[in-house]
């Protein structure tokens, strides 16, 4: 081989090796990396638009969110109802409204102002250290079940201790010691008004006291819309809750002479205050829906719900429902829509309240208040009405489908009741009563000699301290007993430990059982659906127009008891519809939560796609970096060889 030749080998072996061994982890990152980003990028872009269409439905369902509770603050009308209160002279009384109540004008006419009873010692002690001689004292307060009483020994007692013992007494009432200038006297006052809370005073301490009655107690009387004495109603109360519905009397003064003129008005601030949350709700969510569909000529995209046909349905089910026309309303009412209290809407869809002031000065919603207040309620929110007395509407649920409803009972409930033989005039014989109710057991002891209106006494204030809805009463001389919890629950069973006579009760279980009602509805097409019982209140069947509809009533025979509708007024719908939409109860899914979980699934689905890419990608890369660790090997074993030549054609 010729010198020439050795050179050029040399150089060219030299030219192939120089570089030395190979960078294994930087060439298989840089191969891996490019494969990575080739077969990843669509599953990562898809991934994407995914995780963002689903961002874009969450904060969909927050807004819907916020919509339905402006729209149910809005569609309770009791409270949307609460209206003004005005008196026409507040020093006879006051009246405040707590939702409910009846737009209208009143008649009160206070006769008497309820007044709690008090006595006070005619005679005392001269320092609060003299102790009491004689001995006995009861106060008894109250009448029938609800009477209650209260004895001590109170020999050798000071006055003091007296008032500390009657205090943590369960009486309604309060002791006090008084100073009259040179002597020391006991005063007892009820804690409560009316006769129901009056109270004697009896024993030798009575007497050695001089307790006397100053002030007895009163209910107070008043007349609504009426003067008649005898149309009269009493109250233990000042206060009084219970005879204007949503309204509370507070009884200043009597003055029989000056009837109090009370007025309920609409209060017009206050629906438009929660229109304007409403309204304000329900524009963010339209807007943020309207945003999704609106084609932006710079990026030249639409928002993520661009496509989405949930999204979609529910821009046009808002527009719909905000826009529509309320059944249940009659032909000849002059406010039936949105609009006609004066609602208005704007070219995106977005609405507003008009106040611009009519002929009259007053806006359109107010003047609707004012004239038709019923047809106003009725746009609002959720009512209903029946035909017959003998039951009432109760409510109507988010499933139940608007319209009036033929109402058959075919088993009125009842009330549960048993009943011994007769009763003896007294008692010959001691007996002891064992009751049970739910999980609840007690006995009542009845002393021999015990008369009729005794033992009825004793079984009903037991009745009474363990909170059992179980009353007892004699009817012919025949002991009954009756619970207020008609229907299936809460059956109760009584037994006597005397085997005849006594109570007439005996040793055998007396078992009193309840029918809860039941019924159907029947729609104007002839459609009969079932009617689920409990106790006297009756409930539309789940899945049928009639679910979640409740009335209650029907205390007496089966048969027809007219017809209820259910009115369901614009905001009350919208509020129905949106959770409707958003539900996530198992099975009954609305569009948006089905939506959202499909992306779940979706995105669930490219994650594990993703993941067995990575795997495979890891398992090439590992491949790779075996081969290539191989060949770096080899490469070094020929750099080796060429240094060896290297030396040998050198020298």
């Amino acid at each position: 081989m010729s010198t020439t030749s050795l050179n050029a080998s040399s150089s060219l072996t030299s030219g192939m090796f120089a570089a030395g061994t190979l960078d294994v982890n930087n060439i298989v990152t840089q191969l891996m990396s490019a494969k990575s980003t080739q077969q990843l990028k669509p599953y990562q872009t898809q991934l994407d638009s995914y995780r963002e269409i689903k961002s874009a439905l969450q904060t969909l369902n927050t807004k819907l969110s916020s919509l339905k509770s402006a729209a149910s603050a809005l569609a309770d009308t009791d409270k949307l109802s609460s209206g003004k209160v005005a008196v026409s002279d507040d020093d006879i009384l006051t009246a405040s409204s707590s939702g409910g109540a009846q737009v209208g004008e009143y008649s009160v006419i206070v006769r008497q102002t309820a007044v709690a009873e008090s006595w006070t010692g005619n005679s005392g002690k001269a320092t609060l250290n003299d102790t009491l001689t004689s001995s006995a004292l009861t106060i008894t307060q109250g009448e029938g079940e609800d009477q209650q009483s209260f004895s001590i020994d109170a020999s050798g007692m000071t006055l003091e201790s007296l008032r500390d013992k009657i205090n943590n007494s369960e009486l309604d009432l309060k002791a006090t010691v008084l100073y009259t200038g040179s002597e020391y006297r006991l005063q007892l006052t009820s804690t409560k008004t009316g006769e129901d809370y009056g109270f004697t005073v009896t024993g030798d301490i009575a007497t050695e006291l001089g307790m006397q009655e100053k002030i007895a107690a009163k209910n107070s009387i008043v007349n609504i819309n009426t003067t008649l004495e005898s149309d009269a109603i009493e109250r233990s109360s000042n206060t009084i809750t219970d005879i204007l519905p949503g309204l509370t009397l507070n009884l200043k003064t009597a003055d029989p002479a000056n009837p109090v003129r009370l007025t309920v008005s609409s209060d017009t601030a206050v629906i438009e205050e929660k229109l304007g949350t409403f309204f304000t709700k329900y524009n963010e969510a339209l807007s943020y829906l309207n945003e999704q569909f609106t084609y932006n000529t710079e990026t030249e995209t639409s928002g993520p719900l661009s496509k989405s046909s949930t999204a979609r349905s529910i821009q046009m089910q808002l527009q719909t429902l905000v826009s529509s026309r309320i059944s249940g309303i009659g032909e000849d009412a002059n406010y039936k829509t949105l609009s006609d209290l004066g609602v208005r809407m704007n070219n995106d869809g977005t609405i507003y309240l008009d106040k611009t002031a009519q002929s009259n000065g007053l806006s359109r919603l107010a003047n609707a208040l004012s004239d038709d207040y019923d047809s106003v309620m009725k746009i609002l929110g959720n009512s209903g009405s029946t035909t017959d007395s003998r039951i009432q509407y109760l409510t109507a649920g988010s499933s139940t489908t608007p319209g009036t409803y033929r109402v058959n009972i075919t088993t009125p409930p009842q009330a549960k009741a048993t009943a011994g033989s007769a009763i003896e005039a007294a008692l010959s014989l001691n007996e002891r009563l064992a009751f049970a109710y739910g999980t609840k057991s007690f006995s009542i002891d009845l002393s021999s000699g015990d008369d009729s209106a005794t033992v009825l006494s004793k079984i009903n204030g037991a009745l009474s301290t363990n909170s059992v809805p179980v009353t007892a009463s004699l009817n012919e001389n025949i002991l009954n007993f009756y619970t207020t919890n008609v229907g299936g629950d809460g059956a109760f069973t009584v037994q006597s430990d005397v085997a005849s006579g006594g109570t007439g009760i005996g040793t055998s279980l007396l078992t009193a059982e309840g029918i809860d009602i039941a019924g159907t509805f029947t729609d104007s097409l002839g459609n009969v659906y079932a009617g689920v019982g409990s106790g006297s209140v009756l409930t539309g069947a789940t899945g049928t127009p009639a679910a979640g509809l409740m009335i209650s009533g029907a205390m007496g025979i089966a048969g027809e008891y007219g017809t209820v509708t259910a009115t369901f007024g614009v905001v009350e719908n919208l509020a129905s519809k949106i959770e409707a939409i958003m539900n996530t109860s198992p099975g009954s899914e609305g569009s948006l939560t089905r939506e959202i979980e499909s992306l779940d699934s979706n995105i669930q689905n490219v994650n594990e796609t993703i993941t067995q890419l990575n795997e495979r990608l890891e398992v090439e890369r590992q491949l790779l970096f075996d081969q290539y660790n191989e060949a770096n090997q080899t490469l070094s074993q020929l750099q080796l060889l060429q240094s060896s030549l290297t030396s040998s054609l050198g020298r």
